[in-house]
């Protein structure tokens, strides 16, 4: 599923070797491997604050050594990206490595391959897009423990535009949850709701706390339950 390659805009007329035009392809594979800055630092191969100076063309910009980087991480997410391409906008543009399937034995693939590859596909075309398997009984009847939902982040101001929806929310302390979301006494404040009041291991309602992020479910998928 090879994402075609979409030239850069440059209105300021840099060369595509510049460290300005290097950060925006940082940006851009960083986004299509779904990560965000801390997790693409996770496991100390990447400097945090390297990386910000990456993306923001600082210090002279990517580095070679750092391209080979970011190649290897992004390749665990099945994101298909070269050194030249980060480097100097040489050769193909990154692409998502396809999950390849024999139709002829299709009726034999299980759930959980089935939905690995929807929601690869999905997050290829969206970017910031965002998935969680639930993990409790918070959200019934609609969503039951081990579904999976997906949906696109919304930071900033624009978490208001998710008011009433049921989301896939991450908290302030970094707790990750699926809660229908309701507007907070305070500014910038939300309340998180269940649908099902009955639940007992958390809290049915949390009232105004902040978000990192907001995404409205608009992909959903269940398992088989024979």
């Amino acid at each position: 599923m090879a994402i075609k390659h979409q030239p850069e805009i440059d209105r300021e007329n840099l060369p595509t070797d510049s460290p300005k035009m290097r950060a925006k392809r940082v940006k851009r594979v960083r986004n299509m491997a779904n990560l965000s800055r801390d997790e693409m630092c996770k496991d100390g191969e990447i400097n945090l604050y390297t990386l910000i100076g990456w993306e923001n063309g600082r210090f002279g910009g990517l580095t070679t050594s750092g391209a080979e980087k970011i190649v290897a991480k992004v390749k665990k997410e099945g994101v298909h990206c070269t050194v030249e391409w980060l480097m100097e906008n040489q050769g193909p543009a990154p692409s998502v490595n396809p999950i390849t399937f024999d139709d002829t034995a299709a009726t034999d693939l299980s759930d959980e391959v089935v939905i690995d590859y929807e929601l690869a596909f999905f997050k290829a075309k969206n970017v910031n897009a965002v998935s969680l398997t639930v993990d409790d009984e918070g959200m019934l009847p609609q969503f039951r423990e081990g579904d999976v939902v997906a949906g696109k982040k919304r930071t900033g101001q624009d978490i208001d535009v998710t008011i009433g929806h049921d989301c896939i929310v991450e908290t302030e302390n970094g707790e990750v949850l699926l809660r229908n979301v309701r507007e907070g006494k305070f500014r910038h404040t939300y309340t998180l709701v269940c649908n099902n009041p009955t639940l007992k291991k958390k809290p049915s309602i949390v009232t105004d706390i902040k978000l990192i992020y907001s995404a409205p479910v608009i992909w959903h998928r269940k398992k088989d339950i024979l």
